[in-house]
């Protein structure tokens, strides 16, 4: 349905869907946008879905360094376990459930000033 929209649109050659455990994808590039609609916990156990929120959050770290990663969930908790700030959130519904459309922009390392720590900061 996802390739069917995308080609209506006039973008399907531009945009690659895939269906894919992600702890096995591999990004073939070094920027770029990803956008992820992750359960909810609504078929998931709440240990399921928060380990679930975890390990993406791993491997968002480990393997889209470069990338901008945009979230969609109606979990406001499970996002919490990803791990990583937010730099923009938007409230949103999907369906009857109140989300959050949540923008995380990877880079390697620390945003950090070289020198730089919490405690110089306060």
């Amino acid at each position: 349905m996802s390739r069917d929209h995308l080609r209506k649109a006039g973008v399907g050659s531009k945009v690659e869907v895939s269906q894919i455990a992600m702890e096995d994808f591999d990004p073939r590039v070094k920027s770029g946008t990803v956008i992820i609609n992750p359960p909810y916990a609504v078929r998931m156990e709440k240990e399921d879905i928060m380990g679930f929120y975890r390990m993406m959050g791993d491997q968002l770290k480990k393997k889209y360094e470069g990338t901008t990663a945009w979230i969609i969930s109606g979990n406001m908790d499970a996002l919490k376990q990803i791990g990583l700030k937010a730099s923009e959130r938007i409230p949103m519904y999907s369906g009857a459930i109140e989300a959050r459309f949540c923008r995380y922009d990877l880079y390697a390392g620390s945003r950090r000033p070289k020198g730089r720590t919490k405690l110089n900061e306060q």
